[in-house]
């Protein structure tokens, strides 16, 4: 499949153009990759049972004259200004512009990330955190300062977390206060269970609150991070000069942790 960009492809002078090796693979891979967690897989096509997926971390360059009348494989839509193609272009950017985040600021919220790998597994927990569009992880002042602040925001559909100024609660104002004990001393199991069932906007806040609270609960700030804060925003309240000071938190693609760098 050819990801390279339509200009490099028609303009003569460009000599090369990137291709992506198609796959079949089982159906539960398909799906995976079709909701973004798979941040290497893209999901291309179903065909009469056969799965198919393209990969990203085997792109590779090649001469035009030697793709040039083979057989044309493509996402459903043919437009490069599709839905489907601006979300290949939208995840070749993401998997190639991973930020590597410090070893010593890793290991201060690894069980954050063991939890939600973890839980990716589990049918209930997996659907409550489909409404989660991206984790993303922001340094201050800077991650090149001796010690900093993080903050990790789990940006959902709008859809998924209702306006908080229509829920009781104050916009701007922080999160709300819980107005169920139920609610407020719930294990993360039980907020993954609530979340897949729940409707009720004013509850579903707090259930993402909750959320929020059970996994800064787990981080552990050490040697250069002084603190950790986690929030849940809507893809309606982040802030585009959040996005651009942030870091994609690629649950994915995350390497271990070198022991030395703990030391």
């Amino acid at each position: 499949m050819i990801a390279s960009q339509t200009c490099d492809v028609v303009q003569p002078n460009r000599e090369l153009v990137s291709l992506l090796p198609i796959k079949t693979c089982d159906e539960a891979i398909f799906k995976e990759a079709k909701r973004g967690r798979i941040s290497s897989t893209v999901a291309v096509d179903e065909i009469d049972g056969q799965f198919r997926v393209a990969r990203l971390d085997q792109i590779t360059s090649f001469a035009k004259v030697m793709v040039d009348g083979q057989p044309e494989i493509g996402l459903s839509g043919r437009s490069g200004s599709s839905a489907e193609a601006r979300d290949l272009a939208r995840r070749l950017g993401t998997y190639f512009s991973r930020f590597p985040i410090p070893d010593p600021a890793r290991s201060s919220f690894e069980a954050i990330i063991n939890q939600l790998r973890g839980d990716m597994r589990k049918a209930i927990r997996q659907r409550a955190l489909d409404g989660v569009l991206e984790f993303r992880v922001m340094a201050s002042p800077t991650w090149d300062s001796d010690r900093f602040r993080l903050r990790i925001t789990a940006v959902t559909k709008a859809s998924s977390l209702p306006p908080r100024d229509i829920t009781g609660a104050l916009a701007g104002s922080g999160r709300p206060e819980p107005s169920s004990e139920d609610v407020a001393h719930m294990q993360i199991a039980d907020v993954y269970k609530a979340l897949d069932q729940e409707t009720d906007p004013h509850v579903r806040v707090l259930l993402w609150d909750r959320f929020a609270d059970c996994l800064e609960g787990m981080a552990q700030p050490q040697g250069c991070v002084s603190s950790i804060e986690v929030e849940v925003l809507s893809e309606d309240e982040y802030k585009y000069s959040d996005w651009r000071r942030s870091e994609s938190l690629n649950l994915e693609a995350l390497s271990p942790v070198v022991p030395s760098s703990q030391e």
